[in-house]
């Protein structure tokens, strides 16, 4: 090329040069550009994988997550799809630190009399013991945009208009230095800091460039004017106040709704926190807002409970399917094990979810498994005071009955559970005399021999004898009932309500108050509950009068495998045996004699066990009626037209 560039006039070499040049110059900023554009996704891909692998706090939640035993898939349900996506989760917080929330209590803008403050959501960006506190109000966007808001600036500032037609959001009450602030999930802007993970603060101007060179969309930029600011002292005083909750929270919690709607990203944090704070959100809401948040839930209710009825019906279909497996007497070879039985909490805590789907009900769950470690405890010492272990000769006629002189077995799900024995046991000569009154009872029904009685050692212990394995079995089951009503009745103070308020029908937060009053439903379920972490199954039962008869008593009881016993919760959990049915059936003439005439065949049919279906109706029905009962008619409404659908997907 040197040689013919030499033979050829000076003016062509122009002409062959510089489009080389051109070649050269264009490819090596093609190669800049791509490599630049590849650095952008490693850093973006990077900072996606990063909270997973390196965040504190998604570790600290997870951790949260894991000791209140919560699963990831079922940690909390999401009324709409966050637009920035990810986890959602949120806790409280013991303190305030950078990247969290100050969620201000109902009080809080009464005091610190400021309009801004009420329902207010708090991005902490820095927080300093010294220097104090700065932060953001979120879910406040203003009645201009950014545009609007420059023309009105006394120094116009051109370099901002990429971002004028976004949407301005009021930050707070404080103009600092900084008098624009940008928030975006962009992690590619230049001096972007972190926020928390998947949430960064850049300079409106790196912001603005980036859209202006087409590298962003102005949409992912959120920009706030004003902010708000506390001394350290100023927070101090406010916290102790209790004016502000401080809670951590992901990015995908606090990201703004597809569509906007007032409040709503504080009442979806107060809701997800769960607890008391439920009754706060509600208490917070004005009746339209009521009434606009039970639309909500209205539109979004048919699908969990379509899944509900699925999983009732599913199981039932199970069930039978495997009794006619037991009853024919063939093995099923290939065939899907049955699901388990929706049981009548698990119906309960899905029911509450219908409103409240972002209440995580950990502390329930963790409620249940506190109360059945404490039922099991009481147990455990009623079966001490009720007569040792088998000794010599008792060991040995254990022995031939087929069981082992072994204290109570645990089980292995459940390391606190304790599981009802099958070993022979001496039970104590003379038991409480509340305890006695039962337990006759229950020896009587099932056709076994008195308790034993009388005769004592001379150093004033009961005297021990063998029982069959049978007999210890049915002693260990009172036993268990009555640590259940000890714990519920006596210990929590539990009692029937003659018309709860939705809070005394709602099993959560009958677990949440830990006593009071309840209704005679929610009570069942709630013993049934303890019974089956005992290892002692019951069945709810309706208590239907026959024709011509009126009911005086309970119209619900539980009753207690084939003995034919009954736990009448009205009662304080005590112990009916069949013939006592028959004084809760009054004939009308108040004198009981057409009551002495209920056959045993009658007295069982008025006993009408509830399946899972009846279950879920009534728990739905109690709702409805409790929310009656105190005027809130909306509720009502919403509980009626939940019951139908119910309803309708169960007959399907």
């Amino acid at each position: 090329n040197v040689d013919l560039m030499r033979t050829r006039p000076s003016w062509l070499v122009p002409l062959i040069v510089l489009p080389c040049i051109r070649a050269v110059s264009s490819a090596g900023h093609s190669r800049r550009v791509a490599s630049a554009r590849a650095a952008r996704a490693r850093l973006a891909r990077s900072a996606a994988d990063e909270p997973a692998r390196t965040d504190w706090r998604s570790f600290r939640a997870n951790l949260v997550r894991e000791q209140r035993g919560i699963a990831g898939a079922q940690a909390l349900h999401t009324d709409e799809a966050p637009s920035g996506g990810g986890d959602w989760w949120v806790h409280e917080l013991a303190a305030p630190e950078p990247g969290c929330l100050l969620l201000a209590q109902p009080h809080a803008h009464i005091v610190v009399e400021e309009p801004l403050m009420h329902r207010a959501v708090v991005l902490v960006l820095e927080h300093d013991a010294a220097r104090g506190t700065v932060g953001l109000l979120l879910d406040t966007p203003a009645n201009a945009t950014v545009s609007q808001m420059l023309r009105r600036r006394a120094e116009p500032s051109p370099h901002l208009l990429p971002l004028g037609g976004n949407q301005l959001l009021v930050g707070g009450t404080v103009l600092p230095r900084e008098r624009l602030r940008v928030l975006t999930s962009r992690c590619d802007v230049p001096g972007a800091r972190r926020v928390l993970p998947g949430l960064y603060s850049c300079a409106p101007d790196a912001a603005a460039r980036m859209v202006a060179i087409g590298a962003a969309d102005a949409a992912s930029f959120d920009v706030y004017a004003a902010a708000c600011q506390w001394s350290p002292l100023q927070l101090r005083e406010e916290l102790e106040a209790a004016l502000w909750l401080p809670a951590a929270a992901s990015a995908a919690a606090i990201a703004r709704p597809r569509e906007w709607r007032r409040d709503g990203v504080y009442f979806n944090l107060v809701e997800g926190l769960g607890g008391q704070y439920l009754k706060q959100a509600l208490l917070a809401r004005t009746e339209e807002e009521v009434r606009s948040w039970l639309a909500t839930r209205s539109a979004l209710a048919p699908g969990l409970l379509r899944a509900l009825a699925a999983d009732v019906l599913s199981a039932e279909e199970a069930g039978a399917g495997g009794r006619r497996e037991a009853g024919g007497g063939r093995e099923a070879r290939g065939v899907e094990p049955p699901r388990p039985a929706v049981t009548a909490d698990e119906v309960s805590f899905r029911l509450h979810a219908l409103l409240y789907p972002r209440d995580n009900l950990t502390d329930v769950r963790d409620g249940v498994g506190s109360l059945a470690e404490q039922a099991a405890y009481i147990w455990f010492t009623r079966e001490v005071e009720a007569g040792a272990f088998l000794n010599g000769a008792g060991a040995a006629a254990g022995a031939a009955a087929g069981g082992a002189a072994t204290p109570p077995p645990r089980s292995a799900r459940e390391p606190f559970e304790l599981v009802p024995p099958a070993v022979p046991r001496s039970p104590k000569s003379a038991l409480r005399r509340r305890s006695s009154e039962r337990a006759g009872a229950a020896w009587a029904a099932s056709g076994g021999s008195s308790p034993p009685g009388g005769k004592t050692s001379l150093s004033g212990s009961p005297a021990l004898r063998v029982l069959s394995a049978a007999a210890a079995g049915r002693v260990s089951q009172e036993n268990a009932l009555h640590a259940i009503q000890l714990l519920l009745f006596d210990v929590l103070d539990f009692h029937a309500a003659p018309e709860p308020t939705p809070e005394q029908a709602s099993l959560p937060d009958l677990l949440r108050r830990r006593g009071g009053a309840a209704s005679l439903f929610s009570l069942c379920v709630l013993y049934a509950t303890l019974a089956r972490k005992l290892g002692v199954g019951l069945q709810l039962v309706r208590l239907s009068p026959p024709p011509g008869r009126t009911l005086r008593g309970p119209p619900f009881l539980l009753a207690l495998g084939p003995a034919e016993l009954f736990i009448d919760i009205l009662a304080a959990g005590r112990l009916r045996t069949l013939s006592d049915l028959a004084q809760f059936l009054d004939g009308g003439d108040g004198d009981g004699g057409a009551v002495g005439r209920l056959s045993p065949a009658q007295l069982r049919a008025a006993a009408k066990p509830l399946d899972q279906r009846a279950v879920c109706l009534q728990l739905v029905r109690e709702s409805e009626a409790s929310s009656a009962s105190v005027g809130r008619l909306a509720h009502a409404q919403f509980w009626s037209a939940q019951r139908e659908l119910l309803e309708a997907y169960l007959r399907e």
